[in-house]
């Protein structure tokens, strides 16, 4: 499903068409409840990094940290996502964990530019809107979670209360499930074969 496509289902279920032109607006506020509520895999995506210093910039796209990791003689080595207040009072000696503040990322140890650190920053992004990019892996991936979201959306512009009840829990529902399964898979094993 592309963007115009959803834009003529939304239409269809709704049986108007004097809010056709507020649909653009209406997807933009569905997109930042998605941007707030929903963490989903398709939202992952990871860079490789260089650290230096004691201090990291977060991508413009960032919302939350799915994980962050070292690269150590001895493998990978997660770094734990502690408070500021937690930070102050960690080893300084031994890269262990970091803390956000505001727009970057504040590790536990100022490393030496000499001796750069590499490693992996894995995240959720902000999904691509719809209105410059039609066919997203979101909008692929979760039809219902923006129709839904849409359908909400025009029936509070058009105050329908009895709509609103219907897609309101149904918008919820996906919200729900999209959270669940991605944290679901974030932990499921592979399956070994006998």
């Amino acid at each position: 499903m592309n963007y115009e496509q959803l834009k003529v289902l939304v239409d269809g279920y709704l049986h108007r068409d004097d809010i056709t032109a507020s649909f653009d607006a209406l997807m933009t506020i569905v997109e930042d409840k998605i941007r707030k509520r929903v963490r989903a895999n398709e939202m992952v995506t990871s860079l490789d990094v260089v650290l230096t210093g004691d201090r990291y910039p977060l991508p413009d796209t960032y919302l939350d940290v799915e994980s962050f990791y070292v690269n150590t003689n001895s493998g990978n080595k997660v770094l734990e996502n502690i408070t500021l207040d937690q930070l102050s009072v960690r080893d300084s000696n031994v890269l262990s964990a970091y803390a956000q503040s505001g727009n970057e990322l504040i590790l536990n140890v100022d490393i030496d530019i000499a001796n750069p650190q590499t490693g992996r920053f894995t995240y959720y992004a902000t999904p691509l809107p719809l209105f410059t990019n039609p066919i997203t892996n979101m909008l692929t991936a979760y039809p219902n979670l923006y129709l839904s979201g849409m359908m909400v959306e025009a029936q509070l512009l058009i105050q329908d209360s009895e709509q609103l009840g219907i897609w309101l829990p149904m918008f919820d529902k996906e919200v729900a499930a999209i959270n669940k399964h991605s944290a679901a898979a974030k932990y499921k094993l592979p399956r070994v074969r006998k």
